[in-house]
């Protein structure tokens, strides 16, 4: 009988222990659903938060270069005049540009621009770059992991700005990256690789958007070759006028190399450098001079690096990018085929990348970036659109290279 009792008097308590232990699990699972529906709501805001704390920096869209935190937006606050966020629709960075009507280009054909975070380091900037690609023929490019930012004029000439001197030297194919930079700072699409003021007969009026980049025998006569050319000629054409840099091509095919040639792009490189300590920047580029050959192609480089570092005080940074040529198209056959082809371009810019790593060169590889593209007449120069491209990859290589990043 006592037994009975001390039973029943348990039952009650049993039954309000299980009821305060499912009350208290329903609460735990309401409180931690409620949690999850917060940080959900909240992680596509996670990357605006953090740019906010830079929101004091940018004062009337003037860029505050060097800030200590910036690294997650590129390295450097160059990069902080837009914001990183998925793009809800498409912006044409160029559509403030002149001769649109007859030379149309969009920076949406180009690239695609705010698809992926941007890179933080030139290390990862450059196998990113050099690994993307395009998805369908004549697509725009795609970075394979982080991205690039497209400068606009201003964050361009602020990326200048950081160096006194910006050399390019090479062949015909990096001349054509060099007009794309011209274009990109004079912010004309019809005009802004050539001199247009120096046309001598109608043959020369041909060469102006597409032609300028397609036809080099045509047009090679009448291209810009520095920023002073446009200074020299109208001040108005220079949209950087502050920058405070000399920015050139120089033009060596050929090797072994000619020493006339070798002697202006050394004194060029040189000039006033005891006088301004800001870094010195060298794009190479070569391949079909040297009929891909590597090791022409690693003696001409050498060459010349050897050559600029003992003409350089020693207290003036140097930094040198490889621009591989990038993908022959089908218009190479016959002979050239196995000299000059798909796969001969391809073997030289994966020998060209090796090389890189072995001597300390920063190597940017083109070959995935022009290998589906129709742009090029003649399969080696490729046009507009896919030296905007490479114009716009070396200007974020110039940015992080030189921030302290690696």
């Amino acid at each position: 009988m006592y037994l009975v009792t001390r039973r029943r008097q348990l039952i009650p308590l049993i039954e309000l222990l299980l009821a305060a232990i499912t009350i208290s699990t329903l609460l735990y699972l309401i409180y931690r659903h409620s949690c999850e529906r917060f940080i959900t709501a909240n992680s596509q805001y996670d990357v605006y938060d953090e740019e906010l704390s830079h929101a004091e920096l940018l004062v009337d869209n003037i860029v505050v270069l060097g800030t200590a935190d910036s690294a997650y937006l590129g390295s450097d606050a160059a990069t902080l005049h837009r914001e990183y966020q998925i793009p809800q629709t498409k912006v044409n960075y160029l559509s403030e540009f002149r001769n649109l009507d007859k030379c149309p280009v969009s920076s949406e054909d180009v690239a695609a621009i705010g698809e992926a975070a941007p890179c933080y380091n030139k290390n990862a900037l450059l196998e990113s770059l050099s690994s993307g690609g395009r998805i369908g023929l004549d697509s725009p490019y795609h970075s394979k992991s982080c991205g690039m930012w497209w400068y606009g004029t201003q964050q361009l000439c602020n990326v200048l700005a950081k160096y006194s001197k910006v050399m390019f030297v090479g062949d015909d194919v990096l001349e054509n990256i060099f007009g794309g930079m011209m274009l990109l700072i004079r912010e004309d699409a019809m005009y802004g690789a050539v001199r247009q003021w120096h046309y001598n007969s109608i043959e020369d009026m041909k060469c102006s958007c597409e032609t300028a980049f397609k036809n080099h025998d045509l047009c090679q006569s009448t291209r810009v070759r520095s920023l002073k050319d446009l200074a020299d000629y109208d001040a108005t054409l220079l949209k950087c006028p502050r920058a405070g840099v000399q920015m050139q091509m120089n033009y060596l095919p050929r090797y072994p190399l000619d020493p006339v040639e070798v002697n202006r792009f050394v004194m060029a490189a040189t000039k006033d450098s005891d006088f301004d300590r800001r870094p010195i920047a060298v794009i190479y580029g070569h391949g079909h001079g040297s009929l891909f050959d590597l090791g022409a192609a690693a003696r001409w480089i050498s060459s010349l690096r050897d050559m600029i570092h003992n003409a350089i005080p020693y207290d003036v940074p140097i930094y040198e990018l490889f621009v591989t040529p990038g993908a022959t198209g089908p218009q190479v056959s016959g002979l050239n085929t196995l000299s000059l082809g798909l796969k001969a371009s391809q073997v030289f810019e994966s020998a060209m990348r090796d090389w890189g790593r072995d001597v300390k060169m920063d190597v940017l590889g083109t070959w995935n970036a022009t290998v589906q593209t129709s742009f090029s007449a003649d399969g080696l120069h490729g046009g507009l659109h896919a030296n905007l491209l490479k114009a716009m990859m070396v200007s974020n290589w110039l940015d992080l290279v030189n921030n302290g990043s690696g």
